[in-house]
């Protein structure tokens, strides 16, 4: 960001650990932000992240799924709710096959 060069970040990041280290680097350096939060309905997200879990291709610093799949869906939304440090978009994932990535980019486009 120092250099003014396009910088893109991918996590499903834990609101409270990363907006404040976050809002710090936005008003050190004032890049353009631009959030694209997916959504997804709670029953395909316990799925999604059970299938991950059982494939044995997750890291070993994730939770244990069982664990995991107790979190009751208020807290989940609150513990990774949009980050709010720029614009935001938000992309439904429930049916991959139904996303309009071109709608995506168009509004990507007329933010900026």
């Amino acid at each position: 960001m120092a250099n003014r060069e396009s910088i893109i970040i991918e996590n499903a990041f834990i609101t409270d650990f990363a907006k404040p280290e976050l809002d710090k680097l936005i008003r050190k350096h004032k890049p353009l932000v631009l959030e694209i939060y997916c959504i997804t309905d709670s029953v395909v997200r316990r799925q999604r992240y059970k299938q991950r879990s059982d494939s044995g291709n997750r890291h070993s610093v994730h939770v244990n799924v069982e664990e995991h799949l107790l979190i009751s869906e208020p807290k989940l939304n609150e513990k990774y709710a949009p980050l709010n440090v720029g614009k935001i978009i938000k992309v439904d994932t429930t049916e991959l096959s139904k996303i309009n990535f071109s709608e995506v980019l168009s509004q990507v486009k007329n933010l900026y």
